[in-house]
């Protein structure tokens, strides 16, 4: 399936856009065993009606303050009977096992905040201490230097100017969206705004990642893009 692209570290990927060939970097959001399995619940009993399924409720958590949302998965969790932390904590590694694969050559453990709030939701003290403190406790525990950061959730919502401004002045060398895109030389200069192509489980029949690896889906989503925004401002 990756028979023409070069896999390189992320490490590697400041110098690499100026120069010519494909390449593969695989950027994940989290140090995860799996994938998490998400159990959805009708509303009994709860401020939700029957019909609300996961995704909308996960989408109207997503539209709220982060501390809001925070507090009503907390009081859902706690009327079902749900321990947050026992239902999932074997699907995450521990820093043990992360100190393990880090010694992998092919490796690279970058941060992804303390919290996983959506930054642009954040002030930008807090915003700058979620990615800082992040990228310390990486270093502290893997000890080595943390070049490399994944923003939460990662679209334009999440991590727009500001936050792609905060991780150049924090040091860090990338940092990926998940603004769906393959990189190109102009990425050269905006590395802390770098985009991604996910495998989220929506598209990973290997027919559907040659096709999004060609750059083809993107070249066409980008067009039909600027054709809107044309016909916006006429």
């Amino acid at each position: 399936m990756l028979r023409g692209f070069d896999v390189i570290p992320l490490d590697e990927i400041p110098d690499r856009p100026r120069r010519q060939g494909r390449v593969v970097a695989d950027a994940r959001g989290r140090a995860a065993h799996g994938p998490a399995h998400h159990a959805r619940h009708e509303g009994r009993g709860t401020a939700f009606p029957a019909s609300y399924h996961y995704h909308e409720i996960y989408w109207w958590l997503r539209s709220i303050p982060e501390d809001l949302a925070r507090t009503v998965v907390a009081e859902l969790a706690e009327a079902y009977g749900i321990d947050t932390r026992a239902s999932h904590a074997e699907l995450f590694m521990s820093w043990d096992e992360l100190r393990e694969l880090a010694q992998d050559p092919l490796v690279t453990i970058g941060a992804h905040t303390k919290s996983h709030f959506a930054l642009g939701k954040l002030p930008e003290a807090d915003m700058r201490a979620e990615i800082a403190d992040s990228v310390a406790r990486v270093e502290r525990e893997l000890v080595r230097p943390c070049r490399h950061f994944s923003y939460p959730y990662g679209c334009a919502r999440s991590a727009g100017p500001r936050e792609f401004r905060v991780t150049e002045e924090l040091g860090l060398l990338t940092a990926v969206t998940t603004q769906k895109g393959l990189l190109h030389p102009e990425h050269a200069q905006a590395l802390t705004a770098l985009p991604r192509l996910s495998l989220n489980g929506d598209f990973q029949d290997i027919p559907y990642v040659k096709a999004l690896l060609s750059g083809i889906p993107f070249a066409f989503m980008h067009a039909l893009q600027r054709i809107a925004g044309q016909q916006s401002a006429a």
